[in-house]
């Protein structure tokens, strides 16, 4: 197994960016088909690429958001791409300038 994993920092009361980190893993697993289980400060994903499953963890911290990715070191390398875009989401969803309410519009 590879692990993949990166941090975002942010500004937010910890119960807000959990909020926002919530918001986004439901739509990504609406968007991608993952299962996302989301606790207090923590959550957990998996699903599949191909024939490949994967999983992961996300912890919400009160000053940063850590993302672990795990799979087959085939679905890992090529994930870049992929990793880069929900870096990129998560980084706009904590961004502070942006209402909750807006990031949960359809």
């Amino acid at each position: 197994m590879a692990t993949m994993h990166f941090d975002v920092p942010h500004q937010l009361p910890q119960a807000e960016a959990r909020a926002r980190t919530g918001v986004l893993l439901r739509r990504l697993a609406r968007k991608h088909g993952i299962t996302v289980s989301v606790g207090e400060n923590t959550a957990t994903l998996s699903g599949r690429a191909a024939i490949f499953s994967f999983g992961g963890r996300v912890w919400v911290g009160k000053t940063m958001v850590v993302v672990e990715l795990d799979g087959p070191p085939a679905v890992i390398n090529r994930a870049g791409p992929m990793i880069e875009s929900i870096r990129a989401d998560l980084v706009r969803y904590l961004n502070p300038a942006m209402s909750l309410e807006r990031l949960t519009r359809p």
